[in-house]
């Protein structure tokens, strides 16, 4: 598996890697040592972009009160946004949160 890009943060890193044409977005928690796949693609363009737009979705989901499990950002009444749907590319950092908070107000 290549790396192909890295997003640092201060807790963690989104790494992409490439294997067999395929492009990983993988979490990796600094902290915990916790690694998970959150999407893949077959673009080289959508898996840096998500891979940078990454910490501003993470940090407005743990705004809102959602917690990141596995590929999905879930709160505690159990509503479910899967990471992919956040990484939409026609999707805002500001419709994110809004969905967020719609989520939050059922």
């Amino acid at each position: 598996m290549n790396t192909i890009h890295t997003v640092n943060t201060t807790t963690y890193q989104v790494v992409v890697t490439e294997r067999e044409g395929y492009y990983f977005i993988r979490f990796e928690d600094l902290v915990t040592e916790r690694s998970l796949l959150l999407d893949k693609s077959e673009s080289l363009h959508y898996a840096i972009s998500s891979a940078e737009k990454f910490p501003e979705l993470y940090s407005i989901a743990q705004k809102e009160g959602f917690t990141l499990l596995v590929d999905e950002f879930v709160n505690k009444s159990g509503k479910i946004v899967t990471v992919n749907e956040a990484f939409d590319i026609d999707r805002s950092t500001n419709e994110f949160e809004r969905l967020l908070k719609s989520l939050n107000s059922i």
